[in-house]
């Protein structure tokens, strides 16, 4: 009977040796300090460069869904006027004291103010059944409709119906601000305008990002929003005050108490113009002034872009 024989120590040791054989010290070697400290700076150089262009880049998003609104808004300004003999909607309708006297919406809602206006193509601003009572429906301030919403305001004004997201060219598309002394009445002083009156419309704003007045002395902003003053009062169609109304604190100085367009889209405001078109321009862009505090400045500038005239009427 024949016997295998195993390998003899000599074989043995020719097959180890040709199997790599790594060092110890090779085999449990780990990132030295210098090493962690270089992979955490190029990691906190790429955070340093990657985290302003995505914040840029969500802000460009969020203009460009504000100009999809301001351009719908401007288009169910056109639709209105097509509806109705070519009147511009009304900033708000004549009220008396009197219930009599109150105009009440499709909807229920008393003394609306313009975005109601724009049902046709917007809907309604504030819906209805959200309300178990007309009286709260009639008190309600927060809008629930996108469409009157900027993605850009996420503060205590961004919902509400007078102080939030845009406004509209009150004073020469009507209807400016009540002539003074009537109380709590409203009695326009520049309406109806019809489209008629503008000779330019892709020249003319129609509505856009509002500011509001300055409410404190805090500097916190869009109080009576919903009214986008020119840069210059229109005395030529018979105004004598801004938008907002001089019930606001005493103690906030006079030339904050007007609402220009506001720049919160990477430095410029989204505004729409009569021919449905939307732009993103700056303060000065729109005519405004602006002094060495970045406040625009009361009745200054230039009212070329919002007369409907091609003219800087006053």
């Amino acid at each position: 009977m024949t016997r295998k024989l195993s390998c003899l120590p000599s074989e043995r040791s020719a097959r180890a040796s040709s199997q790599p054989v790594l060092p110890v010290a090779l085999a449990h070697r780990g990132f030295t300090l210098t090493e962690l400290l270089l992979v955490i700076a190029i990691i906190s150089m790429l955070l340093t460069i990657s985290v302003p262009a995505l914040s840029r880049a969500k802000q460009i998003a969020k203009r460009a869904v504000c100009q999809t609104n301001v351009r719908r808004l401007a288009l169910a300004v056109q639709t209105y006027t097509a509806m109705y003999d070519s009147v511009l909607p009304p900033h708000r309708l004549p009220f008396w004291q009197t219930k009599d006297n109150i105009y009440i919406n499709d909807y229920g809602r008393q003394k609306p103010r313009w975005p109601w206006f724009l049902q046709e193509n917007a809907g309604p601003v504030i819906e209805k059944s959200r309300y178990d009572t007309d009286a709260e429906f009639q008190a309600a301030t927060e809008m629930n409709n996108d469409n009157f919403l900027c993605p850009s305001l996420d503060d205590k004004y961004a919902r509400d119906i007078r102080n939030g997201a845009y406004g509209y060219n009150h004073a020469y598309l009507g209807c400016g601000r009540p002539k003074s002394g009537t109380g709590n009445n409203y009695v326009p002083t520049n309406w109806p305008v019809r489209i008629d009156r503008i000779h330019n419309t892709s020249e003319t704003v129609v509505l856009g990002d509002s500011r509001g007045a300055i409410d404190s002395t805090q500097m916190a902003v869009r109080e009576h929003a919903y009214t986008l003053d020119a840069p210059r009062l229109a005395a030529s169609v018979g105004l004598t005050e801004f938008g907002p109304k001089n019930d606001l604190d005493p103690s906030i100085p006079e030339k904050w108490k007007h609402s220009p367009a506001h720049e919160r889209h990477l430095g410029k405001a989204n505004v729409a113009f009569a021919d449905t078109h939307s732009e993103s321009l700056s303060l000065a862009e729109l005519g405004y002034e602006v002094d060495s505090d970045g406040i625009v400045v009361k009745d200054a500038g230039n009212n070329e872009l919002w007369t409907g005239t091609d003219g800087d009427e006053p």
